[in-house]
């Protein structure tokens, strides 16, 4: 049934997002053709900028649905609608603060772009960016039941289709309108009829959830800790294009956020099927015995490891022939920057499933040390290179960090302290996925494949050789990783029994 709930919410999150992700390829073509580079450059500030406000969130969501896995698991539902009441009030008071900081910080939006605009115009869009985004944290309260409760599945389909009418509209305003404040406004309107249904269904599907006035005694714990996380994975992951736009002209914040986009889609299928799983790691981490946990950690850690490689090795040989079609050929990066940019994929892909053990065991105060450590040396190294080596340094800054801190810290913690096991084999495993990730790109950047002139020729080519590089690391994955072949096995009987369950209801 675990297994069941958490194949449900990755099919019901991952498939609708290729579609929302060819929209959004589409959508930021547009952008910047309709809009220019100065608009197109001043929404992705606005993005890095929001992530640095939702700071103030401080790790609530993560640490309420952490709480509710407990009472869920004996079906408290005095306790979950206590939870629920004291999570709405508490993300009303942090939405609020949100918006006046945004107001504040839209003072100084001269000081983090190099354009022409007027401070009014970028004040005036801001502030409605900043509504639209704050919305979901307004109305986001009964989706981590359902979350919790491993049934988000239920309202994926809903939000994903609201989430590709809403990227349609935007394609028609960009075309027929041209003008960002008007796209702004209609996206606040479908937003909310968004998060409106979703709710609908969480609470039709949870009729005694309601709001309570006795929870005084509920406490969200180490927010402080949590806080640091976020600080640190915000400076982190959001500083590049911040940095892009303060020292480097418009073109070069188009050139990384173009190519981000294609690592971001990446990193969000990854997120979102840690999201869905996450949960059902939680219910095993309280439920079952201490062989059990371990076995499925290393099977979710297996099948990490062999996406790592495929995603890596996929985007390095397809990557830029796609940009060179759907951009232009003056904004494609060189081989070793690109390698860089796939490695930043790799290590996120790779490192996912200790961030789920950290979420399922609320481990943000032991690990804080290795997130502020990662942020520091990236934000210090970027500083230092980006003018000189532009996006490059950037990237290596990232590189470099995310070795140094979670690649190496985060495996030695969770296996020492979570499983009581050594981390010396999944080292092992970890240095030969790292050279044959290495190996393949270097034999796809010696073949020099021509990927063609049209999109068509360009998505037969590149899904022809993605299905020869998953069967090169679906061999490699066999050879160096025995629960790989486990994990399989659990997948292949699983959809053998739904097969089953099939046909005989069909009998």
């Amino acid at each position: 049934m675990r297994t069941e709930k958490s194949f449900k919410n990755v099919l019901t999150s991952v498939i609708p997002y290729f579609f929302i992700t060819v929209l959004g390829f589409l959508r930021l073509k547009v952008m910047l053709n309709s809009l220019g580079e100065e608009i197109y450059a001043l929404n992705q500030i606005f993005i890095q900028i929001f992530s640095y406000i939702s700071l103030l969130e401080a790790g609530v969501g993560t640490l309420i649905t952490q709480l509710y896995y407990q009472y869920f698991a004996k079906l408290n539902k005095k306790k979950i609608c206590e939870i629920y009441s004291y999570s709405k009030k508490l993300l009303k008071k942090i939405s609020f603060i949100m918006i006046f900081c945004g107001l504040l910080i839209s003072f100084f939006l001269k000081y983090l772009t190099n354009n022409n605009l007027t401070l009014y115009y970028m004040q005036f869009v801001f502030v409605l960016y900043l509504f639209r985004s704050v919305l979901e944290y307004l109305m986001y309260a009964p989706r981590f039941v359902i979350t919790a409760d491993q049934k988000a599945y239920k309202i994926n389909l809903s939000t994903n289709l609201f989430k590709i009418f809403e990227m349609l509209v935007e394609l028609a305003l960009l075309l027929v309108y041209k003008n960002y404040i008007i796209i702004l406004l209609v996206t606040i309107v479908i937003r909310y009829i968004t998060y409106y249904v979703s709710n609908k269904i969480v609470y039709k599907d949870y009729p005694w959830l309601k709001e309570v006035e006795s929870t005084q005694k509920l406490k969200v714990k180490q927010m402080g800790a949590v806080m640091s996380h976020k600080l640190a994975g915000t400076v982190y992951s959001n500083t590049d294009i911040l940095l892009a736009s303060s020292f480097l002209k418009p073109i070069y914040v188009v050139i990384y956020s173009s190519y981000n986009y294609i690592i971001k889609f990446i990193n969000d299928v990854i997120y979102m099927v840690g999201s869905a799983i996450t949960a059902s790691v939680g219910n095993v981490l309280y439920k079952d015995e201490d062989e059990k946990k371990y076995i499925t950690f290393e099977k979710i850690n297996a099948i990490f490891i062999f996406f790592s490689m495929l995603f890596a090795v996929s985007l390095y040989a397809c990557t830029t022939p796609f940009v060179k079609l759907w951009i232009g050929e003056d904004k494609i990066i060189n081989n070793f920057t690109l390698l860089l940019m796939v490695l930043t994929l790799y290590f996120s892909v790779i490192s996912r499933p200790f961030l789920i053990i950290r979420d399922s065991k609320a481990l943000y105060k032991e690990t804080r040390k290795i997130a502020i450590s990662e942020a520091v040396i990236n934000l210090i190294l970027s500083l230092v290179l980006i003018k000189n080596f532009k996006i490059a340094g950037l990237l290596f800054a990232t590189v470099v960090s995310t070795l140094l801190t979670t690649i190496i810290f985060y495996p030695i913690y969770i296996y020492k302290n979570v499983f009581k096991k050594s981390c010396f084999g999944y080292f092992v495993k970890l240095l030969l996925s790292f050279i044959s990730t290495i190996l393949c790109c270097y034999i796809f950047n010696l073949l020099n494949i021509n990927f063609g002139n049209n999109y068509i020729i360009w998505f037969l080519i590149s899904l022809l050789c993605f299905v020869l590089i998953c069967l090169a690391l679906l061999i490699i994955n066999f050879i160096i990783n025995p629960y790989f072949k486990t994990f399989s096995k659990d997948i292949f009987e699983f959809l053998k029994g739904v097969i089953h369950v099939k046909n005989k209801e069909n009998n």
